[in-house]
């Protein structure tokens, strides 16, 4: 097999083994309605010719919103956060 060829089956290997973590971002929205609405997008999408375009954009908005996750909580041991009124 020549170098460029293995080349090219690694980063396929290397594609196929990031791919479920693609469809979590594709489907990652701020609430269970916005979800519901890329999941109908997406089903847009398998019916129109150029709907990996579609695809393209709720992956590039699910990066976003998964990149911009805020901790789900805060215990009381942690220091408080700047503007919190002390009592």
């Amino acid at each position: 097999m020549t170098p460029n060829a293995a080349a090219w089956l690694r980063a396929y290997v290397h594609w196929m083994r990031q791919l479920p973590q693609a469809t979590g971002k594709m489907f990652a929205a701020r609430s269970s309605l916005g979800r519901s609405v890329k999941i109908g997008l997406f089903g847009v999408g398998v019916v129109l010719p150029l709907g990996s375009l579609i695809w393209a954009l709720l992956f590039w908005h699910g990066n976003g919103v998964l990149r911009r996750a805020v901790p789900v909580a805060l215990d009381d041991a942690q220091a408080p956060l700047p503007g919190d009124v002390q009592a």
